[in-house]
């Protein structure tokens, strides 16, 4: 059984419900792409965060002193299950998305892919932005 966290204090914008329904939809469809085991298993904590703590973890955990949209953490990874956590800044997802001319939701959820994909082990690349992007299209449709 997945087993999926969330701590949003801002639900009247983006909904628990649309984090872990992508979360899940994104977990079945790498499974079906065959990208992970079909009887992997997760426990991912989500964690929507404000602009100055983002930037505090961006500092502490990557050496890097500025904000970001997001930080993805893998903290066990076996055979059989993956433990990771998500920090997501909206404010910074809202700024990228009106640069972007894309809405908040579709900027969220490709963050949430994007950091679904450094839980399983990927590094920005070819491979991983093209795998992001082909995932992205599929839930969308």
């Amino acid at each position: 059984m997945n087993v999926i966290e969330i701590n949003n204090p801002s639900q009247n914008i983006v909904s628990n419900s649309f984090i872990e329904a992508t979360l899940r939809e994104g977990i079945e469809k790498l499974k079906k792409e065959r990208i992970i085991k079909s009887d992997l298993q997760f426990e991912i904590s989500v964690a929507l965060i404000d602009k100055e703590s983002i930037k505090g973890y961006n500092l502490e955990y990557r050496n890097a002193e500025k904000t970001t949209d997001v930080l993805s953490f893998c903290y066990e990874k076996t055979k059989t299950e993956i433990i990771g956590e998500m920090l997501l800044c909206l404010d910074v997802i809202s700024e990228y998305a009106i640069e972007d001319g894309s809405d908040v939701l579709s900027e969220f959820r490709k963050n949430i892919i994007h950091s679904l994909l450094h839980i399983i082990g990927l590094e920005h690349g070819s491979k991983m932005f093209d795998l992001q992007d082909k995932l992205l299209e599929e839930i969308n449709e």
